[in-house]
Formats: structure tokens, C-alpha cells, sequence
């Protein structure tokens, strides 16, 4: 049966949705704060692509992210403590019409973000590649409302983990005194 929109709350805080692939075709919304979904690949290792539909398995378009809205963490990627996402790659994403906390988060060994080809746009956004993996930013990354908290390993020791800001590229927030931490 075809549902035109999904609607979660009080009773239900956390909905997680893992799958080997994903398209999302009605509204997701998250009503309460503190509400929290979770998207992520079912198969280990495989990655996630978010904004110009390309080919890795799970990915979702732009269009396809703007149906989300949540009144808290939308996590793209591995949940707290998860290993599962091999890498993150974001190709012009503009999720900044809601109030939605963006969490990018690759769990995998030397799993890497990268924001890539076409400009991205979010609200308040924390990208965190953990196990030794890198973020780069090879296009203008924009937050607008809140903060960027961008983490690339967990120890921070070694030439693991490292932050890159390609030639020409920048990482801005739209707000004034809004904080760009790095971890």
C-alpha cells in the first residue's frame, strides 16, 4: 500500500531504517524534539551517496533529503558506535530548510567523507569519519543556521584522519559567531 507521508513522535524517538538500497518517495517527519532517524546501508562496508544520484547502491537524491524533517539528528550513515558505512560522498546536497541536525557519520576503518563535484548546503551539520578515515572538501560547504563540528578519528594520533580543504574550496557557516570545530 502506498503511504504519502510518515509521521513519528513521542512514542517512537528513534526510527532507523537500514537496507540494502533506498529511495524515499513521501515525507519522513520526526514531530517531537530530540527525535532521531537514522539511515544507513544494510550491507557492511558499502557506502552512501547523498544529492546527484550515482552508483553506489544507497543513495538518496537532493530531492529525496528535502521530504526529511525531523526535529532532531538526522544520522546518514552508522548510529553511535556502529562500523558498518565504508564512506560518505555528498555531491550537492541542499538540506537547509529545516531544523534538522545532519550527522554524517562513516564508522568503518579509514571510511572517508567526502564533499565532492557540486556545492552543499546544510542547517547545523557534524561529520564525523571515525576510524582513521578523512573529510575533505573539495567544493563550498555552507552551514547556515548553526555550527560544523567535523571529526576525522576517533585517537586524532598519527597521519590518520585528516582534513582537507582543496584549492579554491570553502567551509563557511552563514551565522554570525557560529563555531567551525575540528576534533
Amino acid at each position: 500500500q502506498a503511504t504519502s507521508s510518515i509521521t513519528y513522535g513521542a512514542s517512537v524517538t528513534t526510527l532507523t531504517v537500514k537496507a540494502a538500497t533506498i529511495g524515499l518517495a513521501c515525507a519522513v517527519t520526526g514531530t517531537n524534539a530530540g527525535n532521531r532517524l537514522v539511515l544507513l546501508p544494510s550491507v557492511a562496508g558499502q557506502g552512501i551517496q547523498l544529492g546527484t544520484a550515482g552508483t553506489y547502491a544507497f543513495h538518496l537524491t537532493d530531492t529525496e533529503i528535502d521530504l526529511i524533517s525531523v526535529d532532531g539528528d538526522v544520522v546518514f550513515g552508522d548510529d553511535s558506535g556502529g562500523t558498518n558505512v565504508g564512506g560518505i560522498e555528498v555531491i550537492g546536497v541542499s538540506f537547509a530548510s529545516t531544523s534538522s541536525n545532519v550527522i554524517l557519520r562513516a564508522g568503518q576503518a579509514s571510511a572517508d567523507i567526502s564533499f565532492i563535484t557540486t556545492a552543499s548546503t546544510f542547517n547545523v551539520a557534524d561529520f564525523q569519519s571515525l576510524a582513521g578515515g578523512s573529510v575533505t572538501v573539495g567544493v563550498d560547504l555552507t552551514v547556515t543556521t548553526g555550527s560544523v563540528t567535523i571529526q576525522t578519528d576517533t585517537t586524532c594520533a598519527g597521519s590518520d584522519g585528516l582534513l582537507t580543504i582543496s584549492s579554491g574550496a570553502t567551509l563557511s557557516t552563514s551565522t554570525a559567531n557560529a563555531d567551525i570545530t575540528l576534533k
